[in-house]
């Protein structure tokens, strides 16, 4: 029979534990906790809620002071201001505007649109439509200026009317000369061939009943320019008005 081997014969020395023993072993392992899991009781809502608080108060405070702030609104200002600048010398047609026009109101610019001169028998000054007055007479002798004998023929001043200007067809005693039709074809108080040229009987600009200029180069270039094409003839009227009476035609 072959012989055991030195573990088995280790294991055949081992003696059992004796009933005493093993209820000692039995006790001390009572004393021992179990590995039963003890509930752990739940948090209040309060508590709850107390700590989302906390967490975000925590993300709050790790926030940099110096966050930058939208740049949105310079950027308006800036708009509105260039909106502004425009305004300051433009209008919302975006037209230029136009320049100053002499002494009179702003109804010269209606007055130059319209091509019509103002001839004021009693100031002795036609008002172009620019704005410029020029010295200008009609009537002979102590008719001379005075609208009372517009009446007169080849004495009294121009009739009061509104005449078209055209060239007339030849020269007048060696000078161009402009022709004073009636618009509407009635020659007052039957007087015709009126016309407007430069003096011709003496100094102080006498005539037979045509508008004479002190400077008649100046209206003639303004009439050939196409700056005036009508003229209305007035007894009287205030400074202020040619450009008004001027802006109805």
């Amino acid at each position: 029979m072959p012989a055991a081997s030195p573990a088995v014969s280790a294991f055949a020395k081992i003696e059992p534990l004796s009933r005493a023993e093993e209820a000692d072993a039995g006790e001390n392992q009572a004393g021992l906790p179990s590995g039963r899991a003890v509930p752990v009781p739940a948090m209040a809502p309060d508590q709850t809620m107390d700590m989302a608080a906390d967490r975000e108060a925590g993300h709050d405070l790790f926030l940099p002071d110096d966050v930058p702030l939208p740049g949105a609104k310079p950027a308006l200002r800036r708009s509105r201001l260039h909106d502004k600048t425009q305004l300051a010398y433009a209008p919302e047609s975006g037209a230029t505007e136009e320049p100053q026009l002499g002494i009179f109101s702003p109804l010269l610019n209606q007055a130059a649109r319209s091509r019509v001169a103002v001839y004021d028998i009693s100031a002795a000054t036609v008002y172009l439509p620019s704005g410029e007055k020029l010295e200008a007479h009609s009537g002979l002798g102590q008719m001379h200026d005075n609208p009372r004998y517009v009446s007169q023929k080849n004495r009294g001043p121009t009739p009061p009317h509104t005449y078209d200007l055209r060239m007339r067809e030849a020269l007048f005693h060696g000078v161009q000369a402009i022709r004073l039709t009636p618009v509407d074809g009635n020659n007052r108080y039957n007087r015709d061939g009126l016309l407007a040229h430069t003096f011709m009987l003496g100094r102080r600009g006498d005539s037979n009943g045509c508008v004479v200029f002190k400077d008649y180069a100046r209206f003639l270039r303004a009439f050939k320019r196409g700056e005036v094409n009508r003229m209305v003839v007035v007894a009287h009227m205030p400074s202020s008005k040619p450009a008004r009476i001027a802006s109805l035609f």
